[in-house]
């Protein structure tokens, strides 16, 4: 939540949908005699949420409150009797001063609401499909036709890792740009750039050389003097034949790599959909150059960047 920027309009919203989420689910659970079972486990996550939970693990809940909803509705189908009191008081007095024309009118109103919600859900959802259908929403199979494509599996490839402030009030304040080293900084070389890991499923080996214990997934941890341990024995391999990271000083100059032997290869263009838009992005690679030449049998230029779609 330190990286979430929310205006106060927003917080606001928040609280409110979830309390009325919350009164209404509190509500089902008490009729059923359930309240365990709604928060038991809600504040088991919590305290794992505390330390592990981002804001992707959103789905989690979702999936939690759905699963307490069928479980609820199991025990006894929703129904009038669900109904708050002061809600059937306040319908009925309404009910009273409309005639019936009017009632079934609301009826119409109220039906039509409900369908244009749902239409909008269906709407992105179409939208959603539509994008992952005619783009790619992953590089994954970008970065494995890029590596059969040359014959590079049995090259060595890199992946950059994380390096963020140290101290709280840092990171609170981080915009995103890398820090630069020294006691300022911590360095996560268990969390590397996903490009490699999300090769892995098309090659019968793990492809990112320095990924933690040779793991092929990224792990959410880091021993103590982790980072210092991999840094020194990367320090004594090899210029990696493809180097997966965005450019920072400090990627190459750690272990005394020559920029200049690199270039920079534009290999797909990514487009990942949120509701009915699309965010865009470019993936790139540092690629040795005489890798270049082995791949795409030509000289490499002299510019920083290639522009090669890789699908």
């Amino acid at each position: 939540m330190s990286f979430v920027s929310a205006s106060a309009w927003e917080w606001m919203m928040m609280a409110v949908i979830s309390g009325l989420m919350w009164a209404v689910f509190v509500h089902l659970a008490y009729r059923r005699g359930e309240l365990g079972l709604l928060l038991v486990p809600y504040a088991m996550m919590c305290v794992l949420g505390v330390r592990y939970f981002s804001i992707h693990h959103v789905g989690i809940i979702l999936g939690y409150f759905i699963l307490v909803l069928c479980a609820l509705c199991r025990d006894r189908p929703l129904g009038m009797d669900d109904v708050p009191a002061w809600m059937k008081t306040i319908g009925g007095c309404l009910s009273l001063r409309m005639s019936q024309r009017d009632r079934s009118l609301v009826v119409v109103i109220g039906k039509c609401f409900g369908v244009l919600l749902l239409s909008i859900s269906v709407y992105w959802n179409v939208c959603a499909c539509v994008t992952d259908v005619l783009y790619p929403y992953s590089q994954a199979r970008a970065v494995a036709s890029l590596i059969k494509r040359g014959d590079l599996q049995g090259e060595r490839m890199m992946s950059g890792w994380s390096r963020l402030p140290a101290t709280n009030k840092q990171q609170q304040e981080w915009q995103g740009a890398y820090c630069g080293g020294g006691d300022d900084c911590i360095d996560f070389t268990t969390w590397i750039a996903p490009e490699l890991i999300l090769a892995n499923p098309y090659f019968s080996k793990n492809l990112a050389s320095n990924s933690f214990n040779d793991l092929s997934y990224l792990p959410f941890y880091q021993p103590a003097g982790q980072a210092e341990k991999d840094l020194e024995s990367w320090k004594g391999e090899e210029e990696p034949a493809l180097y997966f990271t965005l450019f920072q000083p400090f990627y190459f100059t750690e272990f005394g790599y020559n920029r200049d032997d690199y270039i920079k290869v534009n290999y797909v263009r990514i487009v990942r959909p949120w509701k009915d838009q699309r965010s865009v992005s470019t993936c790139s690679v540092y690629m040795r150059k005489d890798v270049y030449r082995k791949v795409f049998h030509k000289e490499a230029p002299n510019t920083l960047t290639v522009d090669v779609d890789i699908n």
